[in-house]
């Protein structure tokens, strides 16, 4: 006998000595019992704590007593027992451990032998109970079923899901363990998540999930179904991958019969007669459509029921090519079309050089004319006609047809003209409707056409000369292509244009300048305006401008300088003047004229002079000088009616003529020279400055020996200059008005210096002003007046009392 058997015999007899009655006795009892390992999760051990006592005044009985684990058949798992002595009220403890116990139920039993006592209602001396150990979480998916249904979630009854079919999913989720699970399902379809749905499973529990997804197209869909939320063990059935393949819906099936009535011939019509039927399980609603050579000669709206038939008339004029009648729109099965060659002579249209259209005069903006040409050749046996066809999308544009004899080549024209900027993608074919056209001539062309150039003129500035007013203006042109257009200049009175001028230019992108001389005008405004010619501007364009009219007029005056050159001049001397000319108004002078004179009003010279643009201008002029010994020189400028003065006075050197009778007041000349020279010092010693200034001789140089001029060279531009052969001192340059110095050419034996002629007071020259801006004050009278300060230092005459001084610069 194996040891299981023994202890199971031993049980039984200990359960029948149990079952026995007997009376009251003292004895031990199980008074309680802890149990740690029911309803836990997996196989695992049972922990016992049995806690015993004696009863009915026991003392010292002597209590055996015995565990055991079975399984649901009765199969012994485990067993322990033991021996223990118990008195009356004390409580003696017990641990014990049983062997592993199933997944499942199985069974324990406790019982007392030997000094047994009697129990209550709440001991025992035989105790029995379940043992419970949970299987763990096992969740996973079942295989789906799907079910064709319609749009309103109704069963179909197909036995496939079709094209256009929605379909119903039916997921089953399996908890096979004791535990509960919390969790969820996503669907995703060819790669994308569709669906996700959450759920609750039992434990030993299998819910059906529901899916729906549609309308579903032709072909095979991936499914996947995965499980989140909590995991178990085994993670592999958590995932599941599944296809549905989706079968044509119901379809029509046409049948397609061509046949030749009347046959081709050049300068005629070629006619068929095409039969169609339904065989197919569904009806057919769409176009039956006839092409040739990609032109459509027919297309007939058509809805056949199964197993209905349509007949069709076709018909063209006879050209050779390739006749092809199809359906178009219901879905049919297989290829429903039918085919038709024409071979006969016509003529044959071929490219002539290139097979490709020229494009002129771009780049193209918007409302610019594009030209297009091509040249074509007939190399058929008859005459044909050609076009060139362009298509936009769903715009067709197409030239006029030219006809081409055998043999013969002609040039095929069109004009496109776009509103809108885009970059078009034009297909483009030469068509015919009478022969053969050669499979190259067609393609596909970019065309950018641009927006529409900008176009803005500005009126910059008004300038007036004289009595005439001049507008200076701009033209920008936004990048393209030169335009032709028509610039008006006019005037606003009361608020009425009236255009004065007008002139047409070609204006190149960029900023073109320009001006109008107007000539005299009375107007509140002066405008400028510019028009357009056979092109489309821009919407930021500005083509007026305008501005108030100017009031202004000019303010001349004249400043002779004092020094001649040479210094003294002699009587028939050609003696050099040098004066400015000034404009201190807002307007230009036109050409004016300069007219010098003597103390006798006699005319010694006369200059034109042309426009004066400048505020300040110097000028000279060569005068024959005349006779006196203190000459007055009037410099008197011109302009538009009305003249503008200036003296000096020049002391000369006087021509002694040996025949003449006549003899000095020697006298009275010294006397005068006296009182005059008397005068003057006391003018100069109240209008000296402050500062001493070291005083400078003065000589007096005598006759030179001739009046010979020489000639010297500018040191910036080497003009050449005549200038008289004894002067010394500064010259100024009439081509780049550049001063320098020259040197007198007398010999210096020649000249003489009177070291007892020192004069006894300051000259009037010796006189100056200064400032730091264009005006200062006369050094004897304080009259303010403007001397430009970038000539000084320069000799200045105050036109109020006459006085010639150096204007310098501070």
């Amino acid at each position: 006998m194996t040891g299981n058997m023994r202890r199971a015999i031993a049980v039984l007899c200990l359960l029948a000595l149990a079952l026995v009655p007997i009376g009251q006795s003292s004895g031990g009892v199980i008074s309680s019992i802890q149990i740690t390992g029911n309803n836990l999760v997996g196989e695992g051990p049972v922990d016992l704590n049995i806690t015993l006592t004696g009863v009915g005044g026991a003392s010292s009985a002597s209590v055996t007593w015995n565990a055991s684990l079975t399984d649901i058949e009765g199969n012994l798992i485990d067993y322990d027992s033991g021996n223990i002595l118990v008195d009356q009220d004390t409580f003696v403890y017990v641990e014990s451990t049983l062997g592993l116990a199933p997944l499942g139920v199985s069974n324990l039993t406790i019982s007392l032998t030997g000094d047994v006592g009697t129990p209550d209602s709440t001991q025992w001396i035989l105790y029995e109970e379940t043992i419970t150990r949970l299987r763990p979480l096992n969740i996973s998916i079942g295989e789906p079923i799907f079910n064709a249904i319609d749009e309103n979630g109704t069963y179909t009854n197909n036995l496939t899901v079709n094209d256009g079919d929605f379909v119903e999913i039916n997921l089953p989720v399996i908890n096979s363990g004791d535990i509960d699970w919390f969790g969820g399902v996503n669907m995703t379809v060819d790669g994308v998540i569709t669906n996700s749905t959450n759920l609750t499973v039992l434990g030993d529990e299998t819910k059906i999930t529901t899916f729906q997804l549609g309308p579903l197209s032709e072909g095979n869909s991936q499914f996947e179904f995965e499980l989140f939320g909590t995991q178990d063990t085994n993670q592999i059935d958590n995932i599941l991958n599944s296809s549905l393949e989706i079968h044509p819906p119901p379809l029509p099936s046409l049948a397609f019969n061509l046949t030749r009535l009347v046959e081709p011939s050049a300068g005629s019509n070629v006619e068929w007669n095409l039969h169609v039927s339904n065989t197919g399980e569904a009806d057919f609603v769409g176009n039956i459509t006839c092409i040739f050579e990609q032109q459509i000669v027919k297309s007939v709206s058509s809805n056949l029921s199964v197993n209905e038939e349509l007949n069709i008339s076709v018909s063209m004029l006879s050209k050779p090519g390739l006749l092809n009648c199809y359906s178009d729109g219901t879905r049919t099965v297989g290829i429903s079309s039918v085919t038709d060659i024409l071979d006969f002579q016509s003529a044959i249209i071929t490219g002539a050089g290139q097979n490709s259209p020229s494009f002129i005069n771009g780049p193209w903006h918007v409302g610019d004319t594009i030209s297009v040409s091509i040249l074509v050749r007939n190399e058929g046996d008859a005459v044909g006609n050609a076009a060139i066809e362009f298509i936009d999308g769903n715009e067709s544009y197409i030239s006029q047809y030219i006809s081409l004899e055998s043999g013969g080549a002609g040039e095929i024209t069109h004009v496109l003209d776009f509103q809108e900027a885009n970059a078009y993608l034009l297909n483009w074919s030469i068509v015919s409707y009478d022969s053969s056209v050669d499979d190259n001539l067609s393609g596909v062309v970019n065309l950018p056409v641009e927006p529409a150039q900008d176009l803005t003129i500005v009126l910059d500035d008004l300038n007036k000369q004289g009595e005439s007013t001049s507008v200076d203006w701009s033209i920008d042109l936004a990048s393209g292509v030169p335009r032709d257009v028509k610039i008006e200049y006019g005037s606003i009175i009361d608020g009425d244009k009236e255009v004065l001028i007008s002139e047409e230019r070609t204006i190149l992108p960029g900023v073109t300048y320009g001006d109008m001389n107007l000539g005299s005008i009375n107007a509140d405004q002066i405008f400028v305006k510019v028009r357009p010619i056979g092109w489309i501007i821009g919407l930021g364009s500005t083509v007026e401008d305008q501005k108030e009219s100017l009031d202004i007029n000019p303010i001349p005056s004249v400043a002779v300088n004092p020094i001649t050159q040479p210094r003294v001049p002699i009587e028939g001397q050609q003696v050099t003047l040098q004066y400015t000319l000034s404009n201190t108004g807002d307007g230009g002078i036109l050409q004016s004229e300069v007219i010098v004179t003597d103390d006798s009003n006699s005319i010694i010279g006369i200059q034109t002079i042309n426009a004066q643009e400048k505020s300040s201008e110097d000028y000279s002029i060569v005068v024959d000088w005349p006779d006196g010994e203190n000459v007055v020189i009037t410099v008197t400028w011109y302009v538009d009616g009305l003249s503008y003065s200036d003296q000096i006075l020049v002391k000369s050197e006087l021509v002694e003529s040996e025949d003449s009778d006549f003899s000095l007041p020697i006298g009275g000349i010294l006397g005068g020279l006296a009182l005059g020279m008397l005068v003057i010092f006391a003018i100069r010693v109240k209008n000296s400055p402050k500062s001493d200034k070291p005083k400078k001789k003065v000589s007096k140089q005598k006759k030179p020996k001739s009046n010979e001029k020489v000639e010297v060279s500018c040191p910036t531009c080497d003009r050449r200059l005549r200038v008289p052969s004894d002067y010394s001192g500064a010259v100024r340059c009439p081509e780049c008005e550049t001063k320098f110095d020259v040197e007198s050419k007398i010999d210096p034996e020649d000249e003489q210096l009177d070291e007892d002629e020192e004069p006894k007071q300051k000259d009037e020259s010796e006189l100056w002003s200064s400032s730091d801006n264009d005006i200062l004050g006369c050094p004897k009278c304080s009259r303010k007046l403007k001397v430009p300060y970038e000539k000084r230092p320069a000799k200045a005459r105050c036109p109020a009392c006459g006085t010639i001084f150096e204007a310098r610069a501070n």
